[in-house]
């Protein structure tokens, strides 16, 4: 960056005065070609714009979408940070530069680009798992998709219809506890059906569900534990204290 003046008060050329001249015209040519050949970048924000876009189409090429993560660096570039800025100048963009973001499939809400970036985790999840019972401080990736599907439960009453038609699409768990206690359950009934009783080891696993562990927990929840369930595990002979 060059200064304004010298510490006699001679005035020199800065940056920004050469940029000035260029858009009104009145830089001469001839220094301008002179600058060129060194190198020199008369529109700053114009040269890094376009190192922008081209990081954002190397990234659209590879992934297939421009849902940037907020961190990402593309090459050497912070595309992430491009990215967010972009979407809170959209307002005062030159028109230009907006309707090539737009051809492109920018993302322009950062709310609804966070919103996709955890539905695509939790169809991941889905695709591997055989189902979307996510645990809660699970990690899809680097993506932190149990903390997600817990914000997903809490804002079920205020989200969109769209949204919810789509996470109950792929079978969401909208009651996390719930389906918890049924899946217990029902590992239970498989297991005294093979076993013949509900003596259950404290670290036994049945068809990938600790089961050890959820008959723990129902031993210990006993007083708090609604009637209606304490009911169904006396039929089929759950044991509440072991000797």
């Amino acid at each position: 960056m060059f200064l304004n003046s010298t510490s006699n008060g001679r005035s020199i050329l800065t940056y920004e005065s050469i940029r000035r001249r260029k858009d009104k015209g009145i830089f001469p040519a001839e220094r301008t070609q002179l600058l060129d050949r060194i190198g020199f970048v008369l529109d700053a924000y114009e040269s890094r714009w376009e190192k922008g876009f081209a990081a954002l189409v190397k990234f659209k090429a590879r992934k297939g979408h421009c849902r940037v993560p907020w961190g990402h660096i593309e090459g050497k570039f912070r595309l992430g940070q491009w990215v967010a800025l972009q979407r809170k100048a959209k307002d005062k963009m030159l028109s230009k530069h907006r309707r090539r973001l737009n051809a492109i499939g920018f993302v322009w809400d950062g709310h609804e680009h966070a919103w996709e970036e955890g539905f695509v985790a939790l169809t991941k999840f889905k695709a591997c798992e055989g189902h979307c019972r996510v645990p809660r401080y699970h990690v899809e990736g680097a993506y932190k998709l149990g903390q997600w599907v817990s914000v997903q439960r809490l804002s079920r009453d205020t989200m969109s219809a769209e949204r919810r038609k789509r996470l109950d699409a792929i079978g969401f768990v909208w009651d996390g506890r719930k389906h918890y206690w049924e899946n217990g359950f029902m590992a239970l009934t498989k297991f005294k059906a093979r076993e013949g009783h509900c003596y259950v080891p404290s670290l036994h696993i049945e068809n990938k569900f600790k089961l050890g562990q959820w008959v723990t927990t129902k031993r210990r929840s006993k007083d708090k534990m609604p009637s209606k369930r304490r009911s169904q595990l006396n039929k089929i002979g759950f044991v509440w204290r072991v000797m």
